[in-house]
């Protein structure tokens, strides 16, 4: 894992957002960071304008979930903010699961 994907799991391993989230396993024929019908990626700069990774979403969207995506700088620079961000997501998916 990257330091920004490291440095949320810890913060994650703390319940942060009030749910358990497995990390990095197999999902069909993708490896998925976090998920709980919602999938949060933390992404490096390789990662800006990838035609991959929009087709990627675009499955995981396909298939009932939704996609949450973070720049490293944005986690180490400001992790409250995305947690504040990742709780919000959780809460409004518990409403619609």
């Amino acid at each position: 894992m990257a330091d920004a994907e490291n440095k949320l799991w810890k913060r994650f391993n703390h319940k942060q957002p009030g749910v358990m989230f497995r990390r990095q396993y197999p999902f069909e024929k993708y490896i998925v960071d976090f998920d709980v019908k919602l999938i949060i990626e933390v992404d490096g700069a390789e990662h800006l304008g990838s035609d991959k990774d929009k087709k990627r979403d675009e499955w995981f969207i396909s298939q009932g979930f939704m996609v949450l995506r973070f720049w490293d700088n944005e986690i180490m620079s400001n992790i409250d903010d995305a947690i504040t961000e990742i709780k919000q997501k959780v809460d409004s998916l518990r409403v619609i699961f």
